[in-house]
């Protein structure tokens, strides 16, 4: 399939004590079938060097700052060191499928007013190896897209909520919707809203949001870093009232 020219870079969100998750997520970068043009890793509480014997074949940058518990403030530095067309975001814990970006970009030019959200494991209850490294343990399920009796089992809250399922662990922005809505919120602290926040204010905008089951990804188990606030009924009331009845696209 032709591929549009489209640049794209890769914004990895890190977090203290994950460095082996790190250099798991960057292997599988290295082994895209459609290479990023640059990766950032930004770091939320600590400085990191580049991994130790990996030599990426791109541009590498990692970047830290003192802890503030805000991954918006993460995602949007690295769009702002970034000039390229497609910004393709990962959580530091994420195995990308080798074909994903090579995915997204097609998918992004195929349909150019919508954001795209990789389908990810993410049950941390139900563990198993990993089809990219086996010695590694990564959860089970994306509970969003099951695969039961020969077929996807989707939500129903997904068509009538899918900003509630945007979850940036694993998706691609292009830059131009980046930029139309202001980026990601930094006001969110702790774990949570602040994807559901991006989102409901892309369909304010009049953009779409589309899931793509080929563009996936694992989810790696690690260890518990610090605790971080738990500020969810804040968080909850900053996003304000949810755009229903959106359309959503579920895409291979």
């Amino acid at each position: 399939m032709f591929i549009a020219l489209m640049s794209l870079s890769v914004i990895i969100s890190f977090s203290p004590g994950r460095q082996a998750n790190l250099l798991s997520c960057l292997k599988l970068l290295a082994q895209q079938s459609l290479p990023p043009d640059a990766v950032w890793v930004e770091s939320d509480g600590e400085e990191i060097a580049l991994p130790e014997g990996f030599e990426a074949p791109w541009p590498l940058l990692c970047s830290g700052r003192p802890r503030d518990y805000a991954v918006a403030r993460s995602r949007n530095l690295g769009a702002s060191r970034s000039q390229h067309d497609l910004l393709v975001f990962l959580d530091c814990d994420v195995l990308l499928q080798p074909e994903s970006l090579a995915i997204y970009t097609q998918l992004a030019q195929a349909h150019p007013q919508h954001a795209f959200y990789g389908s990810v494991t993410h049950q941390v209850e139900a563990l198993r190896p990993s089809q990219f490294f086996p010695e590694q343990q990564v959860c089970a399920e994306d509970l969003r897209f099951l695969w039961r009796e020969g077929q996807w089992q989707i939500l129903p809250t997904l068509w009538q909520y899918p900003q509630l399922f945007a979850w940036t662990g694993n998706c691609c922005i292009p830059r131009p919707l980046f930029d139309a809505v202001g980026g990601f919120d930094a006001g969110f602290v702790g774990p949570g809203w602040e994807d559901v926040d991006f989102a409901n204010r892309l369909l304010k905008a009049g953009f779409g949001l589309a899931f793509s089951l080929d563009a996936w990804a694992e989810h790696q188990d690690h260890p518990k870093g610090p605790a971080a606030p738990l500020q969810k009924a804040r968080n909850r009331e900053r996003v304000g009232p949810l755009v229903e009845g959106a359309q959503a696209l579920v895409l291979p």
